[in-house]
């Protein structure tokens, strides 16, 4: 007799459940592009200027590709891993080829191509600042030592 109210219930459930013909309206698309604004150097290789561009979606690995697009860096380059923590700064570690291509450039070349790598990200994810490595070590080069937390360039040295 104690069954009686319990399965009278389940069995309502069951109808109000089954008896709908309708299905899931599908999901409507997602648009995940972005416009981001993306830094390189001007011809003379003496300040930064920006122009804003579109990217399917805001990942480093499609920040990188822009910044190679616009001949910001000379070569694709791997993203080995990305984390922004609460405090709005990035850790982004880059594969190896990055290490190879700074090293190649002299002193204004890699003021403009860290500036315009520090400052595409910073933008894109209003972030504070960014601790950059190379292949899970810090970067350095013949002219500095990455080991600190690089913020804005100014877009005129």
């Amino acid at each position: 007799m104690r069954k009686l109210p319990f399965l009278f219930l389940l069995a309502l459930c069951l109808c109000l459940c089954a008896c709908s013909n309708e299905s899931p309206a599908p999901a409507a698309p997602v648009d995940t592009a972005a416009e981001i604004n993306v830094y390189y150097s001007d011809e003379s290789c003496e300040n930064l200027i920006s122009e804003s561009v579109s990217i399917a979606e805001l990942s480093p690995e499609n920040i990188m590709s822009a910044l190679h697009e616009k001949g910001a860096i000379s070569a694709p380059v791997a993203v080995r891993s990305f984390l922004m923590d609460k405090t709005g700064i990035i850790r982004l570690d880059l594969g190896a080829e990055f290490g190879s291509m700074i090293n190649a450039m002299g002193t204004s070349g890699e003021y403009m191509m860290m500036g315009a790598l520090v400052n595409t990200f910073l933008d894109a994810y209003s972030a504070s600042g960014l601790m950059l490595q190379v292949d899970g070590k810090t970067l350095e080069t013949g002219h500095s030592i990455y080991d600190f937390t690089l913020e804005f360039f100014p877009l005129e040295p």
